[in-house]
């Protein structure tokens, strides 16, 4: 996830590129941290004729769903998806890869395979899904919001009250339908499906984590001033992951001013002056295909938006005269005040037969309950059990933690003008230096911990950190 959010919206002739809520950005020393993606797309000389349409939506993600079942019905818009992964059709289609639909797995398939390189050299795999839906067709499937006092404090940083979140609340109803969850920052009567959990459907290491915290001081409210323990909402139909797809696009498909194009590797812009009239993009044979637009969206992610724009001329100005891209528009902010929320995990080892037992009585365990702490000068923190099972069949038990609102920042640029070049590399700054970030909610030295219930005191242990 990246607190601060690229929004790139070219609309007949205007474009803005603008940074989203978060506040002032302090303290970063940047390293380099480059993000690779393979391809086997071939360049060929062939073209088909250019489609045209009132809007092209760049990117069949969670925005990219959601932006078009929205368009839909606001009018008879001619619109056309373009999405780089398959797509499988409706939810009751019968043609999606198990992987993807069950929600007690976590799927290896359908990525980008990027790879991000640590100041150490090290390599580590970067999950971005490459499928319709995105990455709420990988994830696991944890439905959260901020808190209404986060919207209003976005209000303020941007001076915006539309961020508040009497602005924002009506907008979550159209999102989300909330089932067996209390009236709040949730949505009710939306076409995402959402399901609380209870208590007594909560896996093993859930339910101990959340007795623990609740033993420990902790209310079961996000909105405390210490923070909070609460059980989640998730995106879950039966065992189905409803993914994005499912809740935003299967109600508009059958439209016929829908066109929806799969395996669609985007490359650029067309552009008349600075105005951008199209995306030209390849099939995965190769051939160019252009689509013509009174209004162009990208919606393609973290990476994917900024890259395009680049290699459409729209970014720093040095970094695309390096790369022989000619200048449209000089922003050098394209790419830049990225940032993502760094976390550790403490491994547990862990009696198999109680992650087989739970998974038998239909308890997921992937996200459950989480913990929201507060600690000092502003520093939040989610943390929250984790429990998966690998490709072997072993179980692997986590507990993971995430600094919320980091003040180090990050930027993306290009390593070349072709979208199947080697990149595009990542720089990310992570020597910031804060006091601790959590203190107990009694203050003062923390209380003792109380011990684990007997049945998983005998299967729990801390394995390595």
């Amino acid at each position: 996830m990246s607190a601060f959010t690229l929004i790139a919206t070219i609309e007949r002739t205007s474009l803005e590129v603008r940074k989203g809520p978060g506040g002032d950005i302090a303290r970063s020393v940047s390293l380099r941290v480059p993000i690779r993606a393979s391809s086997s797309i071939i360049r060929r000389e062939e073209a088909c004729a250019a489609m045209e349409c009132d809007v092209v939506v760049v990117g069949g993600g969670s925005a990219g769903c959601a932006l078009v079942g929205r368009l839909c019905q606001l009018g008879p818009f001619r619109i056309v998806l373009l999405e780089a992964g398959p797509d499988y059709g409706r939810a009751s289609s019968g043609r999606w890869p198990a992987e993807l639909l069950d929600a007690a797995s976590v799927p290896a398939t359908h990525q980008w395979d990027f790879l991000e390189e640590h100041g150490d050299g090290r390599l580590t795999p970067r999950a971005r899904a490459r499928v319709i839906g995105g990455c709420s067709a990988h994830n696991e499937c944890g439905a959260k919001w901020p808190v209404p006092a986060e919207f209003e404090l976005w209000a303020a940083i941007l001076g915006d009250t539309r961020w508040g979140f009497s602005s924002i609340s009506p907008l979550l109803d159209v999102i989300e339908d909330a089932h067996g969850a209390s009236l709040g920052a949730r949505g009710h009567g939306g076409t995402l499906p959402t399901q609380a959990y209870r208590y007594d459907r909560l896996a093993s290491c859930q339910r101990t984590f959340f007795d623990a915290c609740v033993a420990a001081g902790y209310p079961a409210a996000r909105s405390s001033p210490i923070g909070g323990v609460e059980l989640g909402c998730a995106n879950i139909v039966g065992a189905t992951r409803w993914n994005a797809a499912f809740a935003f696009l299967d109600p508009v498909r059958e439209l016929p001013t829908l066109t929806i194009m799969d395996n669609m590797l985007v490359d650029r812009l067309r552009f008349e002056g600075r105005r951008a009239t199209g995306v030209v993009c390849r099939s995965p044979d190769g051939i160019e295909h252009e689509v013509r637009a009174r209004c162009v969206v990208l919606c393609a992610g973290t990476f994917g938006s900024p890259t395009i724009l680049m290699r459409s001329g729209i970014g720093p100005v040095e970094d695309l005269a390096a790369l022989g891209v000619r200048e449209v528009v000089n922003l050098a902010g394209v790419g830049k005040n990225l940032q993502e929320h760094p976390g550790i995990a403490i491994r547990y080892a862990v009696d198999p037969q109680l992650p087989e037992a739970d998974l038998a009585a239909g308890r997921l365990s992937h996200w459950q309950v989480g913990l929201d702490a507060n600690g000092p000068l502003g520093a939040r923190l989610a943390i929250f059990p984790y429990q998966i099972q690998d490709p072997f069949g072993a179980w692997e038990t986590m507990l993971m933690a995430f600094l919320l609102n980091p003040s180090s920042i990050g930027w993306i640029r290009l390593e070349g003008a072709a979208p199947e070049a080697t990149g595009p590399p990542s720089r990310s700054a992570l020597t910031d230096k804060s006091p601790p970030l959590c203190t107990h909610p009694h203050g003062g030295a923390p209380r003792p911990q109380p011990a684990l219930p007997p049945m998983l005191a005998r299967g729990w242990g801390p394995a390595c950190s």
